[in-house]
């Protein structure tokens, strides 16, 4: 009886060690990234620092924060919401974007996506609770600046992945007239199945499902069902695909893909 109670023990804490070291690896993927700011990156804000700070409680109550730009003269005629991507921020993701855009005399948006930044929250959907986020700063930026003020989502990364699931939603404003997105992955399970497996390998295949069922657990979506291709026919807006910067192509209301379309002249 001894030995039975034994490999019962064996059994339970082989299992609970299993589940701990999955849960672990899940808040190292999904989880709040500590980050000390750089030179750099202190820089950058000192640069930008003619910004006003903004708050909004999220749908699910968390505080998300923002950087809001306008132009010197006063309000601009068009606004664009900037959503950076994965362990990163607006200041690194979009630097040169920021200026680009600040020429324009565009009202600007810089968010800090939940779980990064200055925003509250514990754990990142990588792109899918990110996706409701940004529909909400979008709506933020029609009542501020009026129906009448069009508006550029620009996302890079995760921002790209969650600026796409948003473009789907019925909750999106009508004067969002364009999107840019670039690095966007086309799925959450693919991105996230890949990473462990060039780490992991073999016991990738004993992670990713319990990984899985805590993301699910946190955010109320199966890493499986967060792909593009489940939201894409529900785009209407058309959307400008960057690849590391460089112009690719773009997609119209209709689905219809158009090469060789410049940044700037697409955004005239």
């Amino acid at each position: 009886m001894k030995y039975l109670w034994a490999a019962i023990i064996t059994l339970w804490l082989v299992v609970a060690v299993y589940f701990y070291i999955n849960y672990v690896l899940f808040h190292r993927y999904f989880g709040k990234a500590g980050k000390k700011k750089k030179p750099s990156e202190q820089i950058r804000e000192q640069k930008n620092n003619s910004y006003e700070r903004i708050n909004i409680s999220s749908a699910d109550e968390v505080i998300l924060t923002a950087k809001l730009f306008t132009p010197e003269n006063g309000d601009g005629q068009k606004s664009v919401l900037l959503c950076h991507g994965y362990r990163s921020d607006g200041e690194a993701d979009f630097e040169k974007e920021l200026e680009f855009y600040k020429s324009l005399d565009y009202n600007i948006l810089l968010i800090d996506q939940r779980c990064h930044g200055k925003s509250a929250g514990d754990i990142t959907s990588m792109g899918m609770t990110e996706s409701y986020d940004c529909v909400y700063w979008a709506n933020w930026l029609e009542l501020r600046f009026g129906t009448g003020c069009p508006m550029v989502i620009h996302g890079k990364g995760m921002g790209a992945f969650a600026t796409l699931v948003g473009l789907a939603s019925p909750e999106l404003p009508q004067n969002v007239e364009r999107a840019v997105v670039s690095d966007v992955y086309d799925s959450v399970f693919q991105q996230f199945s890949e990473a462990i497996q060039n780490k992991y390998g073999f016991w990738s295949k004993l992670i990713i499902p319990t990984v899985n069922m805590f993301y699910r657990t946190n955010t109320g979506f199966d890493m499986r069902d967060a792909d593009i291709k489940n939201f894409a026919k529900k785009i209407s807006v058309p959307v400008l695909f960057l690849n590391n910067g460089k112009e690719t192509r773009a997609f119209n209301a209709t689905k219809t893909a158009v090469s060789g379309v410049k940044l700037k002249s697409y955004l005239e």
